[in-house]
């Protein structure tokens, strides 16, 4: 192999690992991807996603992020409705100070109630442009994580509630149906499918 094709060959390399993307068991000279992590990630919802449809096949999976109370970072969500025979939780775990306080965008698209709980924290927030470290703990916010895999045909509504002392203070409601043939599903409205369906 010549100089030239050398240099260009760590071109696509660089490249490559730049994009993310995994070569399986085929040499760079062909020029073809197989697949991507993004295409092999479980899909993933968030405090925007109520009232979504995930549609899997069986042993698909997806998780769900949800953002706690900031005045009780110990309070998790908990799981109140699943049907069992569709879906199987593989896990969860709650972060007191799990992530940023929300941005604008991402409090427009939550309920009303919950979106009050990070407007007050911001109020009452030093400024960010006096803070020494404006992301420490006074920006963070507790959030609580899922996974779960599809187990069998069939739907499923999936019903989660965070309660504070023994009263129900948040909802979050999705449904999940596990088919023959996920990709079918691409496009429809409210709808998420694996990422290799496009």
């Amino acid at each position: 192999m010549d100089q030239r094709s050398t240099t260009g060959l760590k071109v696509v390399v660089a490249i490559v690992a730049a994009l993310g993307v995994v070569m399986i068991g085929i040499p760079l000279a062909a020029n073809l991807i197989v697949g991507t992590d993004y295409e092999r990630s479980p899909i993933s919802l968030g405090d925007t996603d109520a009232a979504t449809r995930v549609v899997v096949e069986p042993g698909d999976a997806f998780d769900l992020g949800l953002l706690g109370h900031p005045d009780h970072p110990s309070v998790a969500w908990e799981l109140a409705e699943i049907d069992s025979s569709v879906v199987e939780i593989r896990g969860s775990r709650h972060e007191p100070s799990g992530t940023n306080l929300p941005d604008d965008e991402y409090m427009a698209m939550i309920d009303a109630d919950r979106r009050s709980w990070y407007a007050a924290v911001r109020d009452r927030a030093p400024d960010a442009e006096d803070e020494a470290e404006p992301y420490g703990a006074v920006w963070l916010v507790p959030v609580s994580m899922f996974d779960f895999a599809a187990a069998g045909y069939g739907d499923s509504l999936m019903g989660l509630e965070m309660r504070i002392a023994d009263e129900v203070v948040a909802t979050f409601e999705f449904r999940v149906s596990v088919v023959e043939d996920a990709c079918r599903h691409l496009g429809e409205s409210d709808t998420k499918v694996p990422h290799h369906c496009g």
